[in-house]
Parts: structure tokens; C-alpha cells; sequence
């Protein structure tokens, strides 16, 4: 049966999106930067402060309520400038900043060394000692390599790093920065390709002398940054829906997040123009230190969101129905899709026949499905943080047809001086707004939340390998009897909420008085507070994380990794290095102790999984998996390698290594069974409510 009210409510709420107010609001906010050259809102910065209170001015000029800017501690990072002269030439360069120190005002003049990709074996080639280091950033965005090329240069007394993109870059002139791993006390900073290649020659000539100048402040741990919050209230449920999108941000970033921001706001105030009376409370939460804030971690980003929805708004846990969270809003893609954590993709399968038609000139089509695929890499997004608070997410989808298809406009574009008007699409705006504003009024018209845990079930059937769990004798039959039963339970629960939610559709066509609405809320609240329940209980117990940051089964990683062990010495058996290489560069961190020394590898193993770093991990904390460095094993493979006398060493440890990944394999599923379980048992205590 179709609500004709919520039909109705979409209509408006689309005829008041203003999309010239966001536009407006994003010229505005692009003014605001820490550099007047490039721009940025950094950790803790004066632009981000000064963003944040921007934010929270339109926030009261649209009519928001309780309007607050919580903050928290971060690192404070204001980058102002940089140059870089070199001796005897006219030509001066103008760098962006990494997360590190400035110079002094006179600037550091040095002879520049040429390190390549920064490995052991290029910084110990070279007397690297009180010299500035030029490097070719490693990998696809960089990845954590990056950190360990930082690391190995500062080991062997580089007195300044100078970086450059040479990968996944639009053009020579791309300047590309990411958050650094650690915490360093000499100043780092990002050239374009073009400008390293004129830097390479002169050293390639002779001795090479810069003065490198950086007008920046770092404080490792002595920064403010601000979560902007604006709630429109509800009037019938003390349930919440909450929209999220980051403040922060490197360069100038129309995309990487001034659109975002941009479409919050236009939510929230198509929402109060249309005259719309929320059911529960509709909140807008602009968060800070996105991009990076935490220091010494493998998780550097996603700082300020988790630090809201752990800390200062921890009540939100519970309460929340749907976060709904925003990046690249301004993108021109072919599809308009959802992005949804595992048991959530029904919300945008059930609200697909009310969303709104593309207005043209955007988006080629809607899709009613979100991808799977992506739910694991979704550690990038602040969802992340609402996520493990147990909080049922959705995104928008910007990186399919970046990721799989390399087709998108913003290829080339991450984190860059090229994330600009060149590919601000306002149709695609529009649409976002439409659609994701349209989903939150279908959210708040359903009082029983739609949560498929038949989802959970299908993933674990899908991922988890029989045939291998044969190989190596271990039992499965009642694992996979426990999930059995999750899915039978999460069926019924299905059944149960769409019939709950029709009976409500049907009363509300008749007509309700708001204490008949207020009866049918009440009464949903009771079956959500369990869905909710399972919800976290699965976001704590069977989403783990692995050494990419991407969010993972224990089992299926510990199963993972067996597999390309056991691939990569049947490729060593059979004399076949290269083979061997691509698949033993996949395991936890084998790349690093390739191409680095043991410490910085054991470093990034610390950050990853030892207690030592646990207080730095953020939303990753409690997550964690044996990750391991496979130093022994690499070494041994470089060696053989080279003398080319067979990899009798090697295969012996690769042996071992199989015997421990398998070997963890057992009680990762009996960690995995009672979780599912326990979620089973929630269901069923939402069924007898």
C-alpha cells in the first residue's frame, strides 16, 4: 500500500531545494582557507575554526535548532605557504604542506638528494645526512607506503622531505597529498610532477643546492577542531535520522567536501521550507579533522566524527535509526546509487518507487540496489565512526566507477590542487539532494526500522571458503547451522516490520490523530531498540578490519592470507619469483619488509594491531586482527631471489606462515558464531515485541 502523504512530502521538500543557495554557500566557503595560494581547512586550523563557526551561522540563518560546535582535541596543522628556490636559478616552486613543522623564517638550505621511491636500499645508497630528500610517492593514492617512505628517509637523516605524485594523476602539474602515519619532526611537503622532474635533472647534473621555506604551525596534539551540530526537531519519536558530511579539507576541494557541506544545507533548509513536520528528530552534523587529526596511528583520519558519535554524543547509539552521510555530492557520474552497510541496502530497495524522477543533464539513471562490494571499503567515510557506534549507514556512491571503471572525471583528482569547478556538476548536486533529502522523510515515515539480516547470512555463505575449511580439516558444520539460523530469524523479522509498517500506512490513509501516530512510533520503538541492538552487536563482532583498513570477516582474512601463501609457494616450487612476488606483496605488511627496514615495517605492524598504539585507533579499536610484518620471509625471498639457487629457506618459512594464518582460522569462526548468535537471539527479542 503506497503512503500518498510521504508522496506528497517529497514533491514539496524537492520544489524547495535551492540549489543557487548551496552554490552560493560553497563561493563563500571557498574563501576561507589556511594558504591564500591553495586554500585548505586543516586539523585545528584558523580556516576550519573559521569554517566551523561559517557553518554554524547558516545553520541559524536557515532555522535549525540547538545549533551547538562541540569540540575536540586534534592535532593542529596550519599550512600558510612554501617555496622552493634553487641555487643560481630564477625559477621558484610552491609546494603544498604534509601534517609537519615549518622552517625557520631564513628557510633550510641544502644540497637535494634524488631518492627514488625512498626503499632501504635507495636512502642507504646515499649519504642522506642533513640533506633534503626528493621521492616518488609509492602506489594507488599512496596508500600506507607512503608512511614507510617517510619513515625510512627520516631513519637515514634526511633534514626535509619533498614529495611528488608520479601514479594516478591527472596531468604533470597534479600536486597530491595524504595524511602521514606519523609524527614528524622535519617539514614535508608535495610538488607536481613536473616541477620534481626539473628538480631530478639538476641533481642528475651535479650537486644540487635548494633553500626549502614553509610558513606552517604543528602542533602534534595541541589542536581544536569543531563538530557542527543543527537538529530540526520531531514531534512524535525521541528517534533521530542524522545527515553527515566533513568541514575539513586539503586544497581548495570542491568535491572533497565544500559540496558536501553545500548539500546538507540545502537539506535541511528544502526540509524546513516545505513546512515538513518530522517525525523524529532530523539532525546535521558537520564534522571536523576528517582528512587527518590523530598522530602516530594508522588511523590518522576519521578523527572528528568518531570523537562525536564515541564521546559527546554517545546518547545517539540507541537512538539513531539511519545516518546518512555525504562525500563528492557535486560529481558528474552515470548512476545514482546508494552505498549502504551490510543489512541496510533494503532502506533504498523499499524507498526506490517514492524517490524522486533525475531532474536531466545529471545522472543517467537511479539504481534501487546498493553495492555490496563497497560496504568494505567504506573505512574512508566518516560513516565509519557511526558505524561502529552502531548506527545504520548509508552513502552516497562516488567511487564505483572511479574504483572499478577508472572512467570518472575525478581520477587523477584525489586530494588535489585539480578538485575544482572543472567538474562541478550542479544537475548532479541537485539530484543528490533530491534523493538523499527524499530518503531521510521515507526513513522518518516507516516506524519500524527496515533492517535485513538475511544480508549477514548471505555475506558469510558467500565469503566463507568450504572447500579450504575441507583442506585444512577444520570442522564447519555448526558455524554455518548458526547462520542457518540468523537467516531464519532475520527472514521473519522482515515479515514482521513490512507488515507492521503496512498496518501503519493503511491507519495513516484513514487518518490519525497525533496520538494514534504516537501509539504506532512508541510501540516500533520497542521492536528498533533490539534491530539496533543486532545491528552493533554485528558492527562489534563480525566486522574486523584488515591490513588495507577495509573492513573484514576474521575468518575470510585468516583464509585469505592461507590462500596466497599456499599459491605463492606452489609458484616458488615451480621456480616462478615474479609470481611469487604478486601474491607474497599482498600479505598484512610483506610489501613494507620488502622494500623497508625492519623497524619501520614493525612500526606499522605496531600501529596496526599492539597494544601499545590501542588509544590511537579510533574506530578501528577493537577491531583488530594478528597482522604480521613477514620480514624473515621476504628477506629470504629478495635473497634467493637474487642468487637464483632455488628458495629452499623460503618455502620453510612460507610453511610456518601457512601453519600460523590457518592456524588462528578456528577460533576466528567460534568468535564469529557466537556473535551470530547472539544477533539471532536480538531478532527474536524484536519479534515477541
Amino acid at each position: 500500500m503506497r503512503n500518498m502523504i510521504l508522496d506528497k512530502d517529497i514533491k514539496n521538500f524537492c520544489r524547495e531545494l535551492d540549489v543557487g543557495f548551496q552554490v552560493e554557500f560553497i563561493k563563500e566557503y571557498e574563501k576561507i582557507g589556511d594558504s591564500k595560494l591553495y586554500g585548505g581547512k586543516h586539523c585545528g586550523s584558523d580556516a576550519e575554526n573559521e569554517g566551523s563557526e561559517f557553518i554554524a551561522e547558516k545553520l541559524k540563518e536557515i532555522g535549525l535548532s540547538n545549533i551547538q560546535m562541540l569540540p575536540c582535541k586534534t592535532a593542529r596543522y596550519q599550512f600558510n605557504s612554501a617555496e622552493i628556490s634553487v641555487a643560481d636559478e630564477e625559477k621558484i616552486i610552491y609546494p603544498y604542506g604534509y601534517v609537519s613543522p615549518g622552517t625557520a623564517t631564513e628557510g633550510l638550505t641544502a644540497e637535494l638528494m634524488d631518492l627514488g621511491k625512498a626503499t632501504k636500499a635507495e636512502c642507504s645508497a646515499l649519504d642522506l645526512n642533513g640533506k633534503i630528500g626528493l621521492f616518488a610517492a609509492m602506489g594507488t593514492l599512496e596508500g600506507a607506503s607512503l608512511s614507510g617512505q617517510m619513515e625510512e628517509a627520516i631513519r637515514h637523516g634526511a633534514a626535509a622531505l619533498v614529495i611528488y605524485a608520479a601514479e594516478d594523476i591527472l596531468n604533470d602539474e597534479t600536486i597530491r597529498v595524504q595524511p602521514p602515519n606519523i609524527i614528524s619532526d622535519i617539514p614535508i611537503v608535495g610538488i607536481c610532477h613536473r616541477d620534481a622532474e626539473l628538480l631530478r635533472n639538476k641533481v642528475s647534473a651535479g650537486n644540487c643546492v635548494v633553500t626549502l621555506k614553509v610558513d606552517a604551525d604543528f602542533d602534534p596534539y595541541g589542536g581544536t577542531t569543531y563538530n557542527v551540530v543543527g537538529e530540526i526537531p520531531g514531534e512524535i519519536s525521541d528517534e533521530r535520522i542524522v545527515y553527515t558530511a566533513h568541514l575539513d579539507h586539503y586544497f581548495r576541494c570542491l568535491q572533497d567536501n565544500m559540496s558536501t557541506c553545500s548539500t546538507l544545507l540545502g537539506i535541511a533548509k528544502a526540509i524546513i521550507d516545505s513546512g515538513y513536520k518530522p517525525n523524529r528528530m532530523i539532525t546535521f552534523a558537520f564534522h571536523g579533522s576528517h582528512e587527518t587529526g590523530g598522530m602516530d596511528t594508522r588511523y590518522p583520519y576519521i578523527y572528528g566524527s568518531y570523537e562525536l558519535t564515541h564521546e559527546s554524543r554517545k546518547d545517539w547509539t540507541g537512538k539513531t535509526v539511519a545516518n546518512i552521510n555525504f562525500e563528492y555530492t557535486a560529481l558528474k557520474m552515470k548512476k545514482l546509487q546508494a552505498t549502504a552497510y551490510i543489512g541496510v541496502n533494503r532502506i533504498p530497495i523499499s524507498y526506490y518507487t517514492y524517490s524522486p524522477e533525475l531532474v536531466g543533464g545529471g545522472f543517467e539513471e537511479k539504481e534501487q540496489y546498493a553495492p555490496q562490494t563497497e560496504y568494505y571499503m567504506l573505512s574512508w567515510s566518516d560513516s565509519i565512526s557511526y558505524h561502529t557506534a552502531g548506527i545504520p549507514t548509508l552513502c552516497n556512491d562516488p567511487i564505483s566507477e572511479q574504483y572499478y571503471e577508472g572512467t570518472g572525471p575525478y581520477v587523477g583528482r584525489d586530494h588535489s590542487n585539480f578538485d575544482n569547478w572543472d567538474i562541478f556538476d550542479t544537475k548532479i548536486l541537485e539530484d543528490i539532494g533530491r534523493f538523499y533529502g527524499g530518503m531521510g522523510l521515507y526513513i522518518d515515515s516507516m516506524p519500524y526500522l527496515q533492517l535485513d539480516y538475511t544480508e549477514q547470512a548471505a555475506r558469510i555463505k558467500n565469503e566463507v571458503d568450504i572447500d579450504l575449511l575441507n583442506t585444512l580439516g577444520i570442522t564447519h558444520e555448526e558455524y554455518f547451522n548458526a547462520v542457518e539460523r540468523l537467516n531464519m530469524a532475520a527472514i521473519q523479522l522482515n515479515k514482521t516490520t513490512e507488515s507492521h509498517n503496512r498496518d501503519y500506512i493503511k491507519a495513516l490513509s484513514s487518518g490519525l490523530t497525533h496520538a494514534e501516530k504516537k501509539a504506532f512510533f512508541d510501540a516500533a520503538h520497542e521492536q528498533n531498540q533490539y534491530t539496533l541492538k543486532a545491528y552493533k552487536a554485528v558492527a562489534d563482532g563480525l566486522d574486523k578490519i584488515n591490513s588495507c583498513d577495509f573492513l573484514c570477516l576474521a575468518t575470510v582474512k585468516y583464509m585469505q592470507n592461507t590462500e596466497l601463501l599456499m599459491a605463492a609457494k606452489e609458484a616458488l616450487v615451480k621456480g616462478d619469483a615474479k609470481a611469487a612476488f604478486e601474491l607474497l606483496v599482498q600479505l598484512d605488511l610483506a610489501a613494507a619488509s620488502y622494500y623497508f627496514d625492519e623497524e619501520v615495517a614493525e612500526h606499522m605492524r605496531k600501529q596496526i594491531c599492539d597494544p601499545e598504539f590501542v588509544d590511537r585507533r579510533t574506530w578501528a579499536a577493537g577491531r583488530e586482527l594478528n597482522v604480521f610484518t613477514y620480514y624473515e620471509l621476504m628477506q629470504s625471498f629478495a635473497a634467493e631471489s637474487e642468487t637464483g639457487d632455488g628458495f629452499e629457506k623460503t618455502l620453510a618459512l612460507a610453511d610456518k606462515a601457512i601453519e600460523t594464518e590457518a592456524g588462528f582460522i578456528p577460533q576466528a569462526m567460534d568468535d564469529e558464531k557466537a556473535c551470530i548468535e547472539k544477533v539471532t537471539e536480538l531478532i527474536r527479542k524484536a519479534l515477541d515485541e
